[in-house]
């Protein structure tokens, strides 16, 4: 929907609080598997270097092609750069960004601010700012080179750890070509965040592999279950306290819950169980989030062809449309959570039952009066109430069940703006009027997809998730 950060594992501030779970680990770590983090002994070992020396870099690619069983990549460049200088890499700079963009970026935002994705009075220049931020490196599958923000607080074991994460997106962009598999799956927010869900996946994977050998242990002496879980409970915390839901999503979303998907792949089948979360992808965030839970939906998980034909209301002459895109379970949960009464059990368990839903906005100029749209299509009547129910509430959300079910949102306009007579736009019709804020004009960027990485600081939670085997 907006512009979004490429791929790199969570840390700092990402990583859940653990050190204070240690008198919780006292069960034996759960399964018996250990992947494969013996197949390469000897020299094929990590040993923290100078990520500026090309031979460090060699020793990196060299051992991760060993335990990924691929061409080892060596001649992958480093290139170093400040965060200044990132973010006009990113964005591009002012020379280059219209005022026209601006403005409709800001009109959208307005708009997605009615739904506490972001906060009221949100403009391009903070997102700039926020977004980049959170970057400590990116590999950049056009150039063909990892690069690296210097002015970062990381330590050089840190640096060293963010270069094995970094690898293992060069390696994957020379087995399968990152912006091609993007295009061939990334193609909606809610793929997007999938797709990245596996890609950082298996970085995370080898990442973590990393600092368990680094820290002079095996996978099989880790709870991982505790791992993550204390994990995703810090990432979904953040998505319902942070007043930048949106921003965050690629962010909170792919490192903590794609991380346990590979691993848990990993863990128990090696190289090919991590060969089997990537190909094909998850094709929605509802179906990452199920894992690895017996009693989730079964597939299909995303179901957004069924709203092709109605992919936004016909609004009055006077709105122009701002942009639509597909979300997702992770951020329809995100707005629940911040404009719904409440989110216990029932609500958790009817965002999981949504199995489509669509997001459109709208601008009345004479007004200055941002509108969003959201319609959502659940699995079953019950969980539509619940959401309604919860949403319902809330003084500046109107909502409206339509013949067959569906629930729409409206939030942002006056009343009335949206009931079951509205007709709705077919893709293909709203295209004419419309423009898919998944790929925006100012999504970072544009002429080339990152990989990146913020930093390590996931061996303080290893440590503390540790269990000794005898």
């Amino acid at each position: 929907m907006t512009y979004r950060p490429a791929f790199a594992p969570a840390s700092g501030r990402w990583a859940p609080p653990l050190r204070s779970l240690a008198a919780a680990l006292l069960v034996a770590a759960a399964g018996s598997g250990c992947g494969d983090d013996e197949a390469c002994p000897g020299a094929n070992e990590y040993g923290v270097c100078d990520i500026s020396d090309p031979a460090c870099v060699r020793q990196v690619a060299e051992v991760l092609g060993c335990r990924r069983e691929v061409d080892a990549a060596p001649d992958v460049p480093i290139r170093f750069t400040t965060r200044d200088a990132l973010a006009s890499e990113l964005f591009g700079s002012s020379d280059n960004v219209s005022d026209d963009e601006i403005l409709w970026t800001n009109r959208a935002y307005a708009a997605l601010a009615n739904f506490s994705l972001l906060p009221p009075d949100y403009r391009f220049e903070a997102a700039q700012a926020d977004f980049s931020a959170t970057i400590g490196a990116y590999y950049d599958p056009t150039a063909k080179q990892i690069v690296v923000v210097t002015d970062s607080d990381d330590s050089a074991r840190d640096a060293y750890v963010t270069l094995v994460h970094e690898m293992v997106h060069a390696q994957q962009d020379a087995a399968f070509g990152l912006d091609r598999y993007a295009r061939e799956h990334a193609y909606t927010e809610d793929r997007s965040l999938a797709v990245r869900a596996a890609i950082e996946g298996e970085a995370m994977t080898y990442q973590l592999l990393a600092e368990v050998e680094l820290e002079g242990l095996s996978a099989a002496e880790i709870n991982w279950d505790v791992y993550f879980s204390n994990w995703q409970a810090g990432m979904l915390s953040i998505a319902s306290e942070t007043d930048i839901p949106l921003i965050l999503a690629s962010r909170l979303f792919p490192y903590a819950f794609g991380g346990q998907m590979v691993f848990d792949r990993w863990f128990t089948s090696g190289r090919g169980g991590v060969a089997v979360a990537l190909e094909p992808p998850p094709t929605s965030t509802r179906q990452v989030l199920a894992w690895p839970r017996t009693d989730a939906p079964v597939p299909p998980w995303n179901q957004d062809e069924a709203l092709m034909d109605r992919i936004a209301p016909e609004m009055p002459e006077s709105y122009v449309s701002l942009g639509w895109s597909f979300e997702g379970t992770w951020l329809i949960r995100a707005m629940v959570e911040r404009k719904g009464r409440d989110f216990g059990p029932a609500e958790q368990r009817a965002v999981e039952l949504i199995h489509a839903d669509v997001l459109s906005l709208h601008y009345e100029a004479s007004t200055d009066t941002a509108v969003a749209v959201w319609r959502l299509s659940f699995d079953d009547d019950d969980a539509r109430s619940v959401i309604q129910a919860s949403l319902e509430e809330t003084s500046d959300m109107q909502t409206v069940v339509l013949t067959g079910g569906d629930l729409v949102l409206i939030a942002g306009g006056p009343p009335n703006l949206v009931d079951e007579t509205t007709p709705w736009q077919a893709l293909d019709e709203a295209r004419t009027r419309l423009v898919d804020f998944s790929r925006p004009p100012l999504w970072p960027n544009p002429r080339r997809r990152s990989y990146r990485h913020v930093g390590c600081q996931h061996r303080h939670l290893i440590r503390h998730a540790l269990v000794r085997v005898p």
